[in-house]
C-alpha cells in the first residue's frame, strides 16, 4: 500500500484520489504517511548550485482578501527562491521577516534574508532581481547584479553585459521566477489549505518536482529509499 501511494503521489495524484483509490479512510494516517515522503525527498535530494543567468526573488504565501490585489492580506509563510534561465532549476527556501523583538515584520526583505541564501545557492553569477535594496550587496561578492524596478513600472530592460571578454545582450527581468510563483501559487491552492508548519514541506516537495521534472519521480524516489 505504502508503494502504491509513493506511486501514486509521485505522479501527481490528488491526496483525494489517492485516499478514495486505496480506500484509506485513517485521514491523520494518511496525512503521516505524506509528510513522510517528504521527508524523504529532502533527505536525500540536494538542489544543484545554480549558475549562469540567474533570478532571485521573494514571495509571500497567505490568504487574499477577495477584491483585494496585491500582498496577501493573512501571510502564512515567507519563501526566498533563485531560478536559473535556461535550464529551469531553482532553490527555494521557506524564512521569516522578523523585527528584532521577534514579531514578523512586513515589507521588502532585509539584506540578512537573501543575501546568504544567494551566496549559497548559487555560484557567483549574473544575478537579475526586482528593486529590492537588500541585494545591492551582492555586486560585490563576484556576482553582476542588474535589477528592474517594478515600483517604477519597470518589468524589463535590455542591457549589454560582459562575459568572459565578450559583449553579450541581456534582457533584465525576472519574468522566470515570477512565472515560477504563479505555478507554485496554482499548484500549492490545488491542496485546499496547508498549515503554518507544514508550509516548508510542501516547498520543498515542489522544488524537487521543479529540478527533476524531465526525471521518473516514483524511479528517482525508489532510489532514495535503497540509499
Amino acid at each position: 500500500v505504502i508503494l502504491w501511494a509513493l506511486y501514486e503521489w509521485c505522479h501527481g495524484t490528488t491526496l483525494l484520489e489517492i485516499q478514495l483509490k486505496l480506500g484509506l479512510n485513517e485521514t491523520n494516517s494518511f496525512y503521516r504517511l505524506i509528510d513522510d515522503f517528504q521527508s524523504l525527498v529532502c533527505l536525500h535530494d540536494t538542489p544543484p548550485l545554480l549558475d549562469g543567468v540567474v533570478e532571485a526573488d521573494e514571495y509571500e504565501q497567505g490568504r487574499h482578501q477577495k477584491g483585494i490585489h496585491g500582498h496577501p492580506t493573512s501571510v502564512k509563510a515567507d519563501i526566498r527562491g533563485v531560478f536559473q534561465r535556461g535550464t529551469g532549476l531553482c532553490n527555494l527556501e521557506v524564512f521569516q521577516k522578523l523585527k528584532p523583538d521577534g514579531d514578523r515584520r512586513k515589507g521588502p526583505p532585509s539584506e540578512a534574508d537573501v543575501v546568504p541564501f544567494v551566496k549559497t545557492a548559487c555560484a557567483p553569477c549574473i544575478l537579475f532581481t526586482d528593486g529590492a535594496k537588500a541585494y545591492c550587496s551582492l555586486a560585490g561578492s563576484g556576482f553582476t547584479h542588474f535589477h528592474v524596478s517594478h515600483t517604477d513600472g519597470e518589468w524589463f530592460r535590455d542591457e549589454k553585459i560582459m562575459v568572459k571578454g565578450i559583449l553579450k545582450d541581456f534582457s533584465v527581468n525576472t519574468n522566470g521566477i515570477d512565472g515560477l510563483w504563479g505555478k507554485y501559487t496554482v499548484w500549492i491552492g490545488s491542496k485546499f489549505g496547508v498549515s503554518r508548519a507544514k508550509t516548508p514541506g510542501y516547498v520543498k516537495e515542489y522544488q524537487w518536482r521543479t529540478n527533476h521534472a524531465s526525471e521518473d519521480l516514483f524511479d528517482l524516489a525508489l532510489s532514495y529509499m535503497a540509499e
